[in-house]
């Protein structure tokens, strides 16, 4: 029984973590296990115990491996090389900006549950992407043009091919700092989510069913006392594990642990379709795209 539960745990683990468990140490856990003259249910938990250092350290090798791998051209680019004190520090500096002129932008992406938990996330971060209400865009896009942190080349009003607003870009401190606009069609229960990629100057929409808004943006209090306007944790969560890069599994982890998580609203969110248009006028229909 021990040795058929060992080798079943191995398969599962090695479909879930590419690797992570070879032959010989399946072998070699087996003959650790099958001859203990322990109870059967101490045995399965010493097992278990062992399972979740194993994924720790395969995790953790990943993360300190691949910290670059998801851009080719991460060195050049300087892509993943904001430190997580960097990208608090900015969005402590932009949230201080939006509040004299009462408007809201929502965080989006990894660094969401490490700011929740005022934990430093231990990884390297590319940027900070962040959604808001279509008729905000104009607003925001004033403030930053006041503030002198604009950079009209990253704005896709000046590369989009449709005349649509997919939002901007611009840096803050040395971090890439995006803001993406979006709008719920209450009666079809559809969020539309535009975006753009200022590096090679792509745009896209993303259309994503939800049952109501709080499905897809939230505010939480933090640990820290400060209350954040994000996406919500659910929806990170699902885009996080259908990306499945090993940051994405760390990241969907940290949300876990949050105790946030809403179950019903878990149960529900589903993976959005894309439409990408790049410049040369070509489209791309995705159903199950991964954002940048």
């Amino acid at each position: 029984m021990i040795k058929d539960y060992i080798i079943q745990l191995a398969s599962n683990l090695n479909q879930q973590y590419p690797g992570i468990l070879d032959q010989d140490k399946i072998n070699r856990a087996i003959e650790m296990f099958e001859n203990s003259d322990k109870e059967y249910n101490e045995t399965i938990t010493e097992i278990e115990n062992l399972k979740s250092q194993i994924i720790d350290d395969y995790l953790n090798r990943e993360k300190d491996e691949n910290k670059m791998r998801y851009y080719a051209n991460a060195n050049e680019d300087e892509r993943e090389s904001r430190t997580f004190s960097q990208i608090k520090d900015v969005q402590d500096k932009v949230q201080e900006l939006l509040n004299q002129y009462g408007l809201k932008v929502y965080i989006s992406g990894g660094s969401v549950p490490y700011l929740l938990q005022n934990e430093d996330s231990g990884r390297l971060h590319d940027d900070i992407d962040t959604i808001c209400k279509k008729e905000d865009i104009d607003k925001l896009r004033k403030v930053f043009i006041d503030a002198g942190l604009y950079n009209p080349e990253w704005d896709s009003r000046n590369f989009s091919e449709d005349g649509e607003d997919y939002g901007f870009e611009m840096k803050i401190d040395g971090v890439p700092f995006g803001i993406f606009p979006f709008e719920y069609d209450e009666i079809n229960k559809t969020v539309t989510q535009y975006s753009a990629d200022p590096y090679i100057q792509t745009c896209k929409t993303k259309t994503i069913p939800i049952h109501e808004m709080t499905d897809y943006i939230m505010s939480y209090r933090g640990l820290d006392g400060k209350v954040y306007d994000t996406m919500s944790l659910e929806y990170i969560k699902l885009t996080k594990d259908n990306a499945g890069r090993p940051k994405d599994i760390v990241d969907s982890r940290k949300i876990e642990e949050t105790g946030m998580l809403r179950k019903e609203v878990m149960d529900r969110v589903q993976m959005y379709s894309e439409h990408i248009s790049v410049k040369e006028n070509e489209s791309v229909n995705n159903e199950q795209g991964h954002s940048r």
